[in-house]
């Protein structure tokens, strides 16, 4: 039996908490903030997988989960055509501009308000129990220890979709497509108090999550704030694993995470716009972990 994974189709520090990998693989310590959901019995493998017919829908042979994916493989990177005179609601910044925005992405981390339902939400998701809608607003404390299924649900409830791995990349670098800066100010790697991260050695800058945008120097090109640091978010590779649960991403890093030395080989600094997301985690998990919401553009 070949197993393989199959598109889903989606709207379009040496003080580290988890030293200098992702929070996860063989991580040097533990990350702040909760445990994964509890774990799902295994099931027999049935057969290749199908693509499903739309969210929460996995095909009735449901199989294991395969083999672990390749970041490298996941697509980093937006096509399409922008949108002339589109306009993006309040709380949300123009990618890659504002005369002609591709789509729309939350200016701050998001804040889920209301009920957020069960950590786990396969096999249908998202749950009518997750109730909250995520907001984006300036000077609050964003939403973190959440679920993948969690966030992607706050995100349809407030009329948006959690963001793709290539629209927070194009968000973060500036610019659609390949190429774009390599850190949300620019090329050249700057003092990690620019964003709330950590230094490679040193005591710990941050203690916890700051409020969003109280950094005024973590502000990308096109105007989103702390897509480096403060929190991990959430992102949507769009893919779903064999046995039909989503691939969860992450990326950004967070307030815990260390930015590894100069000059140190094999070891991805989630603090550049251009490193491949984190795919460790299942979806149910609710550790330390945000997220950020995008949208297409408001047609006048």
């Amino acid at each position: 039996m070949t197993l393989r994974f199959v598109q889903r189709s989606t709207p379009s520090v040496l003080l580290l908490t988890c030293g200098f990998l992702a929070c996860g693989g063989t991580p040097s310590n533990t990350a702040p903030a909760g445990e994964p959901g509890p774990p799902r019995p295994p099931v027999p493998a049935t057969g290749d997988p199908v693509p499903r017919s739309g969210p929460g829908n996995p095909p009735p042979g449901v199989i294991s989960p395969g083999p672990p994916i390749d970041p490298a493989t996941i697509n980093m990177k937006h096509s399409g055509s922008p949108v002339v005179g589109g306009r993006c609601p309040t709380g949300m910044v123009p990618v890659p501009d504002a005369k002609a925005p591709l789509f729309c992405i939350d200016a701050w981390e998001g804040l889920a308000a209301g009920d957020l339902g069960a950590a786990d939400q396969y096999p249908t998701w998202p749950e009518p129990a997750s109730r909250a809608a995520s907001v984006s607003r300036a000077g609050v404390k964003p939403t973190t220890a959440v679920s993948w299924y969690q966030a992607s649900a706050a995100c349809k409830n407030a009329g948006k979709h959690l963001c793709t791995v290539a629209e927070w990349t194009d968000a973060c670098d500036g610019l659609l497509g390949p190429g774009g800066s390599a850190f949300p100010w620019g090329d050249s790697p700057d003092p990690v108090s620019r964003c709330a991260t950590q230094s490679a050695a040193g005591p710990a800058i941050f203690k916890e999550v700051q409020p969003t945008g109280s950094l005024p120097d973590c502000r990308g090109p096109i105007g989103a704030y702390d897509l480096v640091g403060n929190a991990w978010e959430w992102a949507d590779p769009g893919l779903n694993r064999a046995d039909g649960t989503p691939v969860a991403a992450k990326l950004g890093a967070a307030f815990y995470s260390g930015r590894p030395p100069a000059g140190l080989v094999g070891v991805p600094d989630h603090g550049r716009c251009d490193t491949a997301p984190a795919l460790e985690h299942p979806p149910q998990f609710a550790g330390s972990i945000g997220f950020r919401c995008c949208r297409p553009p408001e047609v006048p």
